[in-house]
This record gives C-alpha cells, sequence and structure tokens, in this order.
C-alpha cells in the first residue's frame, strides 16, 4: 500500500510515470517494429493480453476447452478473447454491444474458436444461450470476467457461472466493488 501512496500514486494516470527500476524492461525497436512488423499499438496492446494471460494461466485453460468471455466487449474483455483463441481455446464472446461482438466474430472466424452472445440482461436466458454455444449443450470448461464497477448489478456473472461444467473454474478480474449475487 506505501507505493500507492507515494512515488507511484497516480500510476499511469500522470503526464511523466515513475516506475520501479526492477519492472522496467527495455525493447528493441529495431526488432519488433522493424524486423518483425509489430506496431506501436501492437506493442501497447500486449499489455492488456497479458492481464488476461494472468487470470486464463490461473484456472489453468488448455487447448480445445470452452472459454466464456463476459463482458467481451471492452479493452480487457476483447483482449481476453484474443488470448483464449491464442491459447488454443475456443472464446464464447458475450456482451451489449453487438457491433463489437460481430467485430470480434469476423476477426476470429477463421480460427472457427468464436462464438458471440448478445446479453439480454435475463439471467435465465442468458444461462440457456450459453449452454446452446457450447459443444452438446454440456455447458463451458471456464469464465474470465473483467466487469467493470458499472456492471455491479448486471445479470451476466450469474448467467456464465451457471453455464460452467461441473469442476469448471473462473476467474473473477473485473473491477466490481462490493458483492455480487450467485446461485448456490
Amino acid at each position: 500500500m506505501k507505493l500507492m501512496e507515494g512515488e507511484w500514486r497516480h500510476g499511469t494516470f500522470t503526464e511523466l510515470a515513475k516506475f520501479p527500476l526492477e519492472n522496467v524492461f527495455p525493447l528493441n525497436e529495431e526488432v519488433l517494429v522493424k524486423q518483425r512488423g509489430f506496431s506501436f499499438a501492437d506493442l501497447c496492446y500486449m499489455g492488456s493480453c497479458l492481464a488476461a494471460y494472468g487470470g486464463l494461466s490461473e484456472i489453468d485453460v488448455k487447448p480445445g476447452e470452452i472459454v466464456i468471455v463476459a463482458p467481451a466487449t471492452g479493452k480487457f474483455g476483447g483482449a481476453a478473447v484474443s488470448t483464449v483463441i491464442a491459447m488454443g481455446a475456443t472464446a464464447i464472446a458475450a456482451g451489449r454491444n453487438k457491433a463489437v461482438l460481430k467485430s470480434l466474430e469476423s476477426t476470429y472466424a477463421a480460427t472457427g474458436r468464436i462464438k458471440t452472445l448478445a446479453l439480454t440482461g435475463d439471467q435465465a436466458k442468458d444461462t440457456e444461450a450459453f449452454f446452446i454455444l457450447s459443444p452438446n449443450r454440456a455447458g463451458a470448461d471456464a469464465y474470465i470476467d473483467f466487469s467493470p464497477p458499472a456492471a455491479a448489478k448486471s445479470t451476466h456473472i450469474t448467467a456464465a457461472i451457471g453455464a460452467v461444467k461441473s469442476f469448471g473454474r473462473v476467474a473473477l478480474m473485473g473491477g466490481i466493488k462490493g458483492n455480487i449475487e450467485l446461485l448456490y
């Protein structure tokens, strides 16, 4: 907590960001941009993918598994979809923004490992829809959540958890403060 009160209290929301030296690594622009063809936007996006990878690796996502990503239409949820697919699993990307869901679907269609769901806000209908999108209606192997604070009263968390198989895994990585409702 001391770091957050002192030198690094503003994080990267400041004109001049300061970081502990042991957390900073130089990147070789010649290799990454000129030789490998990464853009600076690609390099910035990797940080979001690393956050998603942290949660996905913690719940031990494996190739061939089905992973619900909800919400999938924001910065971290969208990166989670990319990361799930890169890990060899199939993503069921869910959210309210149909245009972003359509974009995700078209971006990853060639992989054959993307399904999308426009959430209705009805927990029972959304849970059933998750089951329908999973192979043999068996449910998902895992669920990763990146809900923003504004989603505190949303039904998507309960719907997604309700569609995870027995012994499935869940990573709650969102920013909701307070309690969430779960069916038990």
